[in-house]
């Protein structure tokens, strides 16, 4: 009895382990307008800038120009396009 609870226990901490590792990696899509595609986090649009930790490079944060940049596909599947014309 007291193995299989165990062994209930390493399967419940294994799956919550790997839940909480798929929200610590989801991700953004930054899309250039030379159509660079770039994994990460976006972690702020700023009137001029965006800031975002790319996927590879998880200590590092990057600035990009919001003029630079086409859109962001955000993890949950919605679009924000970026057009200079509406700023």
């Amino acid at each position: 009895m007291k193995n299989s609870l165990r062994g209930l226990k390493k399967v419940i901490c294994l799956i919550v382990a790997v839940l909480c590792g798929q929200c610590l990696y989801s991700q953004d899509i930054i899309i250039t307008k030379d159509s660079k595609k770039i994994d990460g986090k976006v972690i702020e649009i700023g009137v001029e800038n965006l800031k975002y930790i790319p996927k590879d490079i998880p200590t590092l944060e990057y600035v990009i120009p919001k003029t630079q940049v086409f859109s962001i596909v955000f993890e949950n599947g919605k679009v924000e396009l970026f057009d200079e014309g509406k700023r």
